[in-house]
């Protein structure tokens, strides 16, 4: 018998089971039966329904698993269209903006800051620290300024003092001139806070 076949099958015997039913003789199951009770015929019911959606996945157990994003790309037109900006900008924005270029949709994966981030830190550009609370972070080097990477200090809402790294028009030109290369070094683990 077909794996579908026997789904369907045991199915319907639940169903049967759930309404107090025989599957076997079709008849009415006694009441002193064990399988009569109403705890039971809901259990019988509710996996009934977990079998039938499993029949409608095609046998499938689970969720139909979504297609799979492309991986991110940008051609070299789409290159020449991200926004520069004459103020600094954070590593996060740059992204957005080359995402934005790049036409990233629902089929399509984003680039995230992760590998433009380890990239300049295996460049020497960044390195990481490690502040007295223990949070590691990613700090511009004396190199990071040739190139453009300047640091500046911010305050959050709660009037707390955080430094940023900041990339100048001339270090955001450095890695769009890059990321063909960056693209294809292997991602670093954990998240980097650049």
């Amino acid at each position: 018998m077909e794996e579908l076949q026997k789904l369907q099958r045991a199915r319907e015997y639940l169903q049967q089971l759930s309404q107090g039913i025989d599957p076997i003789s079709h008849e009415a199951l006694p009441q002193e039966n064990g399988l009569t009770g109403q705890r039971l015929r809901n259990c019988f019911a509710y996996v009934a329904g977990v079998l039938g959606q499993v029949i409608e996945n095609g046998g499938q157990v689970g969720r139909q698993t979504r297609e799979k994003k492309a991986p991110f790309s940008i051609s070299a037109q789409q290159l020449s269209q991200v926004e520069l900006s004459d103020t600094p900008v954070s590593l996060s924005v740059l992204v957005q903006r080359i995402n934005e270029a790049a036409g990233v949709d629902d089929t399509k994966k984003k680039l995230t800051h992760r590998p433009l981030a380890n990239w300049l830190l295996t460049k020497g550009f960044l390195q990481e620290v490690t502040d007295a609370q223990g949070h590691k972070s990613k700090v511009a080097t004396l190199q990071a300024g040739e190139i453009g990477i300047v640091r500046a200090q911010r305050q959050n809402p709660n009037g707390k003092s955080y430094w940023v790294n900041l990339y100048t028009r001339e270090a955001q030109q450095f890695l769009l001139d890059h990321l063909e290369q960056i693209l294809q070094e292997p991602a670093g683990d954990g998240e980097p806070s650049a």
